[in-house]
């Protein structure tokens, strides 16, 4: 298996006429590619998975494969309620050369401990691909320590992304693995503690700036493993206000006009929203545009190259 560490983009999914903007997709990640990303990670939550077809899933890993060529590892989401869809999307990943899957806990219904844990061991033990298990509490059940100190023995589950945006949370998890820790691969899902997250153990993040701003994201990575620690604290402080605006939206609609405010068109979003809540957004275009704008400026200042 490749080595899996580093900055990877949760994708957004750009549309034209509802269906997927292929050449939009495919300009996105020759844009995470120029910005330096390490890997990729398509049919993400800000991907709008939920909303998805299997098609359309499984398209969204096609057009990722063909278009990295074997150069980047990618790493798919394959979240579902229906474990069956799972499986059935992490080997199809595993056929079409990914290296490997990321699945979060199955929403809308509760469900105990224990059977969200043999959810995703069954899983595991079912794929013919490496699992990394995505902690969201935004928008599935939370993955308990207790949950997470059964996942981590499992052989095939070999990392988590943790979006709980909780440090402590994430400084557990990290203290849990102990020995293991070596094989497995912590990564962070909130952007603005990724330096921190760096300083305690974690082995790459992959959140939605990292489509946005490739370019801070994998400054903070490098200049952490170089020991600039000061610079890579300021690159981590340029789009804390940024990011601040685009949660403030609807998700994922804040990331959608950042992103067409990098020049790439995302089209009509799939959530349905009242005439209200589409003026609300559009009042945030040009707000969200200069945010941007800033952000780039700050990082031009500090040194960084960008991407476009």
């Amino acid at each position: 298996m490749k080595k899996i560490e580093g900055v990877y983009p949760a994708m957004l999914t750009p549309y034209k006429n509802n269906s997927i903007n292929e050449e939009v997709f495919r300009e996105m990640i020759d844009f995470g590619k120029k910005g330096g990303l390490t890997g990729f990670f398509p049919v993400s939550s800000v991907g709008d998975f939920a909303c998805l077809s299997l098609e359309e899933k499984k398209k969204l890993i096609d057009v990722t494969v063909s278009e990295v060529k074997g150069s980047h590892p990618i790493l798919p989401g394959i979240s579902s309620c229906d474990k069956s869809e799972s499986i059935y999307l992490a080997n199809y990943a595993a056929e079409k050369g990914c290296d490997g899957v990321i699945a979060c806990p199955p929403f809308y219904y509760p469900i105990s401990e224990t059977s969200l844990a043999e959810h995703f061991i069954s899983i595991a033990r079912s794929i013919k691909i490496p699992l990394l298990v995505y902690n969201i509490p935004l928008f599935a059940p939370p993955i308990s320590r207790k949950t997470f100190e059964v996942l981590s023995t499992e052989k095939n589950i070999i990392g988590m992304k943790d979006s709980s945006g909780s440090i402590v949370e994430f400084l557990h998890f990290l203290d849990i693995l102990g020995e293991k820790y070596k094989d497995f691969y912590p990564f962070i899902g909130r952007e603005e503690v990724f330096y921190a997250s760096l300083t305690l153990g974690a082995k790459g993040s992959m959140t939605a700036s990292a489509s946005l701003f490739p370019e801070a994201m994998v400054a903070i990575w490098n200049l952490f493993k170089k020991g600039e620690h000061e610079k890579a604290k300021e690159v981590q402080k340029s789009f804390l206000s940024a990011v601040r605006l685009f949660m403030s939206l609807p998700f994922p609609y804040g990331f959608r006009l950042a992103m067409e405010a990098r020049g790439l068109q995302m089209g009509e979003g799939r959530q349905v929203l009242s005439t209200q809540d589409k003026e609300t957004i559009e009042k945030h275009r040009d707000p969200i545009k200069k945010a941007v704008q800033d952000v780039l400026s700050t990082l031009k200042k500090l040194g960084v190259t960008l991407a476009r």
